[in-house]
């Protein structure tokens, strides 16, 4: 019973875990299986929604670019057909300036409005950079040159910018490209003469009556600017946009990525942009330079479209754009974060309710285990009575099994009772047995005693006085077992003394100086080892006393049992007149007896008799090794 008790508060929390195990695992399988569930959905979702969303922005984009550019092609028609009204165009440059001035202000998309005549004169508002605008005239007014002037909100001139000397309009690739076709168009891509930038215009030729020239009104679209507007898409933070010509060289980009090699002029293809989002774009969307009015890819985490600007303005014009879908799922990702925060508290929430669950039905078992330990010798029966009582009265299997331990504990009680009266009983017969079998040694060693007085040769003496010396060895053990209560086990320290001293009693005369020593604490041996081991030494003591101190010699006798491993080394040694290698040449007497019972004790118990070593030193040393 007592070994059941203890073990009982392992298996109540057993229970326990195998309550909670399983409960845990099939959460945790339930709550992975949703969240693959939705992280797959949820990817496969946001990767529609981007596809579609790159295709609405790049609609978008077209619809814008087209805007800008019919926006300046309607400026230039109508800044055509203003002119034409006028008796003297050309005279009227200073009011021409400030009325490209207005007009250059209302479209932030337009880099220079301006005019040029057939009489060499030139009139323009230009927008910079930083959103400011200033006017420039040429012609006779300004000997040929070229100047620029910092306006102010109405477009008058305040303070010279800039001046080209040499300026002819009617060199210019917008002017040359108007006369050619005789009508509205876009000339070719073009530098400009104040700063380099690469533009492309919207011109437009007027004439007078009589159908003769009068000059090129012109609308220009920066492509810096047309880059800026394709920046101002919130999904360029997340990729690049792109618009590129029939021949798939570059016109704009998002990134700001030049358009122009600056070593020679030359413009660079999209394809072998030095920008590599540029490449990699052109190289996905555009196929080289076949055009396409609509093309779709999807590569690794990479969404992009193509479109053809569908436009009688400029057919060729390809705009093109391409994402990192990744960039969408940043609002994605922080929401995985927070739902898997709450599936986190979920399941830990799941898992310590189930606890608790599991704590409110392991409790009254906890319960009922301390109870049953009262069961036990000693214990508290009243406690067991009462925690029992208790728990009978529910209505579950609890209390049914309550009602099970109240009855077994009532027929425990007189089990136990039982028991110990059989035990105690027992313990009194064998303790009698091991008295009377001591008592009935000793009385076979007085017998010998007293039939040793009626003999007359010393042999014979000697020899009665060995039996009785070697019965009393044995009387020893039943002695120690009926006073010490243990039936299983010998103390040999206490045995191996009760020898040591009966040995020298009995041999008193000569052994006065004799010391005898004995080492063997801690060590307890079964009745079938200790009887062999008395025995022998009993034996060896006696050849000691006898042989090794002649002629009243001091001297010391040791008897000493250790542990090795998993042997037990019984030596018997003492530092007499001599050391005896064969336990054959002690001389004892009766001649080989001694010698002889040794053998056959040692060999009892399993053992042998290796040579002593040099730690036994000078006289006679017998060192049985055997198995504990």
């Amino acid at each position: 019973m007592k070994e059941t008790a203890t073990g009982s508060p392992g298996k109540i929390g057993q229970l326990k875990r195998t309550i909670v195990t399983p409960i845990f695992i099939v959460t945790v399988l339930g709550f992975s299986f949703s969240w693959m569930l939705y992280l797959t959905s949820s990817r496969r979702a946001v990767e529609d929604v981007v596809q579609r969303l790159v295709a609405v922005v790049s609609e978008r984009i077209a619809a814008r670019t087209e805007h800008i550019l019919g926006t300046a092609r309607s400026m230039a028609l109508t800044e055509a057909g203003y002119l034409r009204t006028l008796a003297d165009p050309a005279g009227s440059l200073s009011a021409l300036r400030r009325s490209f001035h207005h007009q250059i202000g209302s479209f932030r998309e337009i880099g220079i409005v301006s005019a040029g005549f057939e009489t060499g004169d030139y009139a323009e508002a230009q927008r910079l950079e930083d959103g400011t605008i200033r006017t420039g005239l040429a012609g006779k007014s300004t000997r040929g040159a070229l100047e620029l002037w910092n306006a102010d909100a109405n477009g008058y001139p305040l303070t010279p910018a800039l001046s080209r000397p040499d300026y002819d309009p009617r060199k210019r690739p917008w002017y040359l490209a108007a006369v050619e076709r005789g009508e509205a168009g876009w000339s070719a891509i073009y530098s400009y003469v104040s700063n380099g930038d690469l533009a492309i215009s919207a011109s437009v030729p007027f004439y007078a009556d009589d159908r003769a020239l009068q000059g090129v009104c012109s609308v220009t679209v920066d492509l810096g600017g047309l880059g800026d507007s394709l920046a101002a898409f919130p999904e360029a933070r997340y990729g690049v946009i792109g618009i590129v010509d029939a021949e798939g060289r570059l016109i704009a980009a998002s990134n700001g990525s030049p358009i122009s090699n600056p070593a020679d002029g030359s413009r660079y293809e999209a394809s072998t942009s030095p920008d590599p989002s540029i490449a990699r774009s052109a190289k996905l969307l555009l196929g080289g330079t076949a055009r396409t009015d609509f093309m779709q890819v999807m590569e690794d985490d990479w969404v992009g479209t193509a479109w053809r600007l569908d436009t009688k303005l400029y057919p060729d014009w390809r705009v093109f754009i391409l994402v990192d879908k990744t960039a969408f799922l940043q609002t994605l990702a922080a929401t995985d974060k927070g739902t898997a925060l709450i599936l986190f508290l979920t399941l830990a929430a799941t898992l310590a309710i189930g606890w608790v669950t599991v704590d409110r039905i392991t409790a009254p078992l906890r319960r009922l285990r301390s109870a049953v330990r009262a069961l036990e010798p000693g214990g508290n029966e009243a406690g067991y009575a009462d925690v029992i009582a208790e728990l009978a009265t529910r209505k579950d299997e609890i209390g049914g099994l309550a009602e099970a331990f109240s009855d077994m504990g009532k027929r425990l009680d007189g089990s136990f009772a039982s028991l110990n009266a059989s035990i105690a009983e027992k313990e009194v017969l064998l303790r009698e047995v091991h008295h009377r079998v001591k008592n009935n040694l000793q009385i076979i060693a007085s017998i010998l005693n007293l039939q040793a007085s009626e003999m007359e040769d010393d042999r014979v003496i000697a020899a009665f006085e060995v039996c009785q010396e070697r019965i009393q060895a044995m009387a020893y053990v039943h002695e120690d077992i009926y006073q010490s209560g243990s039936f299983s086990e010998i103390e040999m320290q206490s045995y191996f003394g009760k020898i040591c001293d009966s040995v020298r009693w009995a041999k008193s005369f000569g052994t006065e100086g004799i010391e005898m020593d004995v080492n063997a604490a801690g060590i307890s041996l079964s009745l079938d080892k200790s009887i062999p081991c008395g025995l022998i030494v009993n034996e060896l003591v006696m050849n000691s006393i006898r042989h090794a101190f002649p002629g009243g010699r001091r001297g010391r006798i040791l008897v000493c049992m250790e542990r090795d491993g998993g042997d037990l080394v019984l030596t018997v040694s003492d530092d007499g007149i001599g050391k005896l290698n064969a336990l054959a040449d002690r001389g004892n007497e009766p001649a080989g007896i001694g010698s002889h019972l040794v053998e056959s004790l040692v060999a009892q118990l399993r053992g042998r008799m290796p040579e002593p070593d040099a730690a036994c030193g000078t006289g006679t040393c017998v060192v049985i090794r055997f198995p504990a």
